[in-house]
């Protein structure tokens, strides 16, 4: 081997070192955005189970388990909100029963009841 081959060996050697140092950083940006975008991607798509990891779920069934979790819900909410409001119709008639009104509710009964006892009574008495 020449001098000049030698030469040209350690020249080409160098010019591939610096093309190599110049472009590693680069190369490592872009493997790490691969990365990145990998993992997204498996977070949208869902894993199939794998190496003793369980599966994951896309995010679309996720998102539709929780639609149909929310609507049980909702249907949970308005039947107790419809037996609500069936026994606060109960209450309310309940409530008129104990206020006086043409003679016909309970509390008028209670009072004619107890006007007639208080009568009977003075009458005893007497």
């Amino acid at each position: 081997m020449s001098l000049n081959e030698a030469v040209l060996g350690a020249e080409g050697l160098a010019a591939l070192i610096t093309a190599i140092a110049f472009t590693w950083p680069v190369v490592k940006h872009f493997r790490r955005a691969a990365e990145k975008q990998e993992r997204i991607f498996a977070a949208i798509c869902g894993t199939p189970e794998q190496d003793g990891l369980p599966a994951t779920p896309s995010v679309f069934s996720q998102i539709a388990a929780i639609q149909t979790t929310v609507a049980d819900l909702t249907q949970d909410i308005d039947q107790r909100l419809n037996n609500l409001d069936g026994r606060i119709e109960e209450m309310a008639g309940l409530t008129k029963q104990l206020k006086p009104n043409d003679g016909h509710s309970l509390v008028d009964i209670v009072n004619r009841i107890e006007e007639r006892t208080i009568r009977l009574e003075k009458k005893t008495v007497q």
